[in-house]
């Protein structure tokens, strides 16, 4: 109706969410147990999902009644429709992967719906039913988007090797409160995602420093901020762009001259073998005292 596509319509446009799910049902893993079987969450075999789901859809607990990518409506009559089901899941352990979850899932949804003509297709699918695992709790949905709401905010003329998503960048610089015309830091800026957000958010009142040991890295997010119409000043202090190793922070920003820190800190083995910041451990004690 039209209150349920406008509501749809408006989480379609939420900075910081990553997909949009039409909710059809959940369970906890206990449910998949059989009546008086008893057995820790963590050792529930992956084909108890596949039962489970295909008893829910035989006996119709599960509706499935779907929109495809075009927003279509796709109920439980005679229709040939492609489909694929994905998984994100976090918390656990479990006694399987997300790949797993989706075949399973996939599988029971594959088995029953057959006679109505919807068939599993990994690329170029018609629906995408998200099956999503939090702990013991998994959710099952349609996806309403079509493509990764993180992409495609920026223009970005350069990109790092690993970038945060732009959902949460979002986030955290909603979390960081910042006022009008005030001043944000980002030591580790890398393609300056973060900057970015914030410089949207503030529609560009507000001033922002970037720092990057990496050269490239933080001439890369000053063409973003330019290309995107911040800073095509060279001489705007407003947004500055540094070359530094963030441990000589004080050689670049002096006390109590920025109202927030918002970074993504340095991660991973792969990192901490880079010459540049050997020690992951000795960077974050340096930097944060």
């Amino acid at each position: 109706d039209t209150t349920s596509t406008a509501v749809q319509s408006m989480l379609l446009q939420l900075q910081s969410a990553l997909h949009v799910t039409r909710y059809h049902y959940h369970f906890r893993l206990k449910d998949c147990l059989r009546n008086g079987e008893e057995m820790e969450e963590e050792k529930i075999p992956k084909e108890a999902l596949y039962e489970h789901i295909k008893e829910q859809l035989l006996n119709g607990t599960v509706s499935v009644d779907l929109s495809d990518k075009n927003g279509a409506t796709k109920s439980n009559s005679k229709h040939k429709t492609t489909f694929r089901v994905t998984c994100d899941r976090i918390g656990g352990p479990h006694a399987w992967q997300a790949p797993d979850v989706e075949y399973e899932i996939g599988g029971a949804i594959a088995e029953v719906m057959e006679p109505l003509g919807w068939k599993p297709k990994m690329e170029d699918y018609d629906v995408c039913i998200r099956a999503d695992v939090v702990g013991g709790l998994v959710v099952l949905g349609t996806q309403l988007n079509v493509h990764d709401m993180s992409k495609g905010r920026h223009f970005l003329k350069y990109r790092n090797a690993v970038t945060i998503k732009t959902n949460l960048a979002y986030v955290m610089v909603r979390l960081a409160n910042l006022k009008p015309s005030g001043t944000l830091l980002d030591p580790f800026c890398g393609s300056g995602t973060l900057l970015l957000e914030a410089l949207q958010m503030y529609k560009g009142n507000l001033s922002t420093i970037a720092m990057d040991v990496s050269k490239k890295s933080a001439d890369g997010a000053r063409e973003n901020a330019q290309a995107e119409g911040f800073g095509k000043n060279g001489d705007d202090v407003s947004f500055q762009f540094i070359c530094s190793d963030a441990r000589g922070l004080r050689r670049h920003v002096e006390d109590d001259t920025v109202d927030a820190i918002v970074t993504n800190l340095p991660w991973g083995v792969m990192t901490g073998q880079n010459q540049s910041v050997s020690d992951l451990q000795t960077l974050y004690e340096i930097f944060l005292r």
